[in-house]
């Protein structure tokens, strides 16, 4: 599953840039033309620049993929008359949403000249941050797949933090760290 910002078409993907901590100014910079040279604008030195993307939440009932891999997917949209958000007629069907957060720190250098790597691809010089995406490959173990499938996704309930909905939880290994080090790493030449 591929999702975020299309610049062909312009429509947005559930992606934003933001940025947060103790100097800076909150705001949502959609994952568009300029989105992420503005949030690294506001985003100083001891802040974290954030970039949040969302997969589809509704599907049309029919498909289980598409040649695009986009069109039998879609968002929920705010209904104009009762403010609420829901599926459109063409895409019925509510389904879970994943929703991806990675916050990077800001040092010293500041945020102004950060790209993706997916922005200077072979042949291609595109806005850094124009490339905003995700991609999502599974990797369950069938047993514990299941068990948050009938007790989380079946029961709709919210099983945040790694809750099984059964009174078993994910636990990270004693290793992990949710900062990387080396923070920075160096740019490799360009071929």
């Amino acid at each position: 599953m591929i999702f975020g910002y299309n610049m062909q078409t312009m429509t947005a993907g559930g992606g934003y840039y933001n940025c947060t901590g103790p100097t800076a100014t909150q705001a949502h910079y959609p994952a568009s033309q300029n989105g992420l040279r503005n949030a690294a604008a506001i985003c100083g030195s001891g802040n974290q620049l954030g970039m949040i993307i969302s997969a589809p939440d509704c599907w049309d009932g029919i498909h289980l993929d598409t040649p695009d891999h986009r069109s039998h997917m879609s968002y929920m949209k705010r209904d104009p008359n009762t403010g609420q958000m829901k599926c459109p007629a063409t895409h019925p069907k509510v389904i879970p949403q994943l929703t991806l957060g990675v916050w990077y720190s800001v040092g010293p250098e500041g945020a102004t000249t950060w790209s993706l790597s997916s922005d200077d691809m072979p042949g291609m010089q595109m806005t850094p941050g124009s490339t905003f995406h995700a991609d999502y490959f599974e990797g369950w173990d069938e047993r514990v797949k299941l068990m948050w499938e009938d007790n989380c996704i079946n029961l709709r309930l919210n099983c945040s933090g790694g809750d099984l909905g059964n009174g078993k939880q994910l636990k990270m290994f004693s290793g992990f760290s949710i900062k990387a080090n080396p923070r920075l790493v160096p740019v490799p030449p360009k071929p």
